[in-house]
């Protein structure tokens, strides 16, 4: 293949461009991974985000930033580049790039799953049946489409539940959340309510009380002929908001120390024949010692960072095998590697109910983990994350 970017010149050394599809941190992380090693980055994302002032983030011709998810393949026509790698950063773009045509992913490819696994992990309510068909340990959940479904469900049961959206990203983009809270059956009916009125189904799944350290995720990449090339394990040390929130450090753990999830997730992955990177969540229940299955990213995320820390190439591999070059097993990775949200991370240390908590000092290896968006050879990203920080600061001042 001679691949060409928009301008008409020859790629340099050869190497298929990258066409990353999103925005922030995730969308960073990949930039980054492969601009390092010489493949030509192309980003579809907003203009003004941190992802877009990478040294790595080439525009395509045209200068588009924003591209309705259900007309990639119109766009890609039109974009003036002939084939190139996608890495879709959003389970909207990675349902659109899943769904292309086997003729668009012969000039396109990418190291995506099909498209009814996409559907599968990517919806709540379908990932739920699927834990249960492959006997993997997931949290109790009840598909709620209205009210009158909720009347199934025991006080008890109800009050220690939350209200979880089948379609993550759409119901963040609509309430700026990631879940409900249930306070109550008339408070559920509510939320219920407002949620079917917005168009976005939602599950009552379990809420499993436990600090962020029972929280662990195996992180890694499933090559097209269904071959785990490599897993690693990393456990959440903090997250914001405190409920249900994001990780903000996280740091790589030995396999053995979650083994059972392990187990588990390969029981999934070998029953639904998947394929492509992957970012798994597990809860360490205390009630009885197992590890329960959250959700799976079947696409980048957002500690995607950690493993290059931890010596692992993911992105890499992923690349590779989109084209058909050969991926080898990784023979392992470094423990103790850490990734940090550092302004977030900041938020959930000091503020608790007003109070200062747990300040990094200058002995915290916090201070030499991967940073989520601050780097020292690419540092226009971390300066405009810096500014819009100040700019909303001043705001709400």
């Amino acid at each position: 293949m001679n691949a060409r970017s928009p301008t008409g010149s020859s790629t340099r050394g050869g190497d298929i461009p990258a066409l990353i599809l999103g925005d922030h941190i995730t969308a960073l992380a990949v930039l980054r991974a492969l601009g390092r090693r010489g493949v030509p980055t192309f980003l579809l994302g907003p203009r003004r985000d941190v992802a877009g002032r990478s040294r790595y983030a080439a525009r395509l011709a045209g200068n588009e930033d924003l591209v309705p998810t259900d007309s990639l393949p119109a766009f890609l026509k039109r974009s003036g580049i002939e084939e190139a790698v996608l890495f879709p950063c959003s389970d909207h773009w990675l349902r659109s790039v899943a769904a292309l045509s086997s003729e668009d992913r012969q000039t396109f490819p990418s190291p995506v799953a099909t498209s009814d696994v996409v559907e599968t992990l990517t919806r709540k309510d379908l990932f739920a049946r699927a834990a249960a068909m492959h006997d993997v340990p997931h949290p109790r959940t009840t598909e709620v489409r209205g009210p009158e479904d909720l009347a199934r469900v025991s006080d008890l049961d109800l009050s220690s539940s939350f209200l979880k959206p089948c379609d993550s990203q759409s119901f963040t983009r609509r309430f700026h959340m990631k879940g409900f809270r249930v306070a109550d059956r008339q408070r559920a009916e509510e939320l219920v309510r407002r949620a079917a009125a917005a168009g976005l189904d939602l599950v009552l799944q379990e809420f499993i009380a436990a600090p962020p350290s029972a929280h662990v995720f195996l992180d890694g990449f499933v090559d097209h002929e269904g071959r785990e090339r490599c897993i690693l394990a990393r456990r959440r040390s903090r997250m914001f908001p405190k409920d249900l929130g994001n990780s903000t450090d996280s740091v790589t753990v030995p396999l053995r120390e979650v083994a059972p999830a392990v187990g588990a997730l390969r029981r999934l992955f070998q029953g639904l024949g998947y394929r492509g990177l992957f970012d798994a969540e597990f809860v360490l229940d205390e009630r009885d010692g197992v590890f329960r299955i959250l959700e799976v990213n079947a696409r980048p995320w957002w500690q995607l960072e950690l493993a290059a820390a931890a010596g692992l190439d993911l992105v890499g591999m992923a690349y590779d095998d989109a084209l058909g070059r050969a991926v080898h097993d990784a023979s392992g990775y470094r423990v103790g590697a850490r990734w940090v949200n550092p302004i977030q991370d900041l938020r959930s240390r000091l503020s608790r109910q007003g109070r200062e908590i747990d300040p990094p000092n200058p002995r915290d290896p916090w201070l030499r983990a991967r940073h989520g968006v601050f780097r020292w050879d690419d540092p226009a990203p971390g300066l405009a994350e810096l500014q819009r920080l100040v700019r909303s600061a001043a705001t709400r001042g």
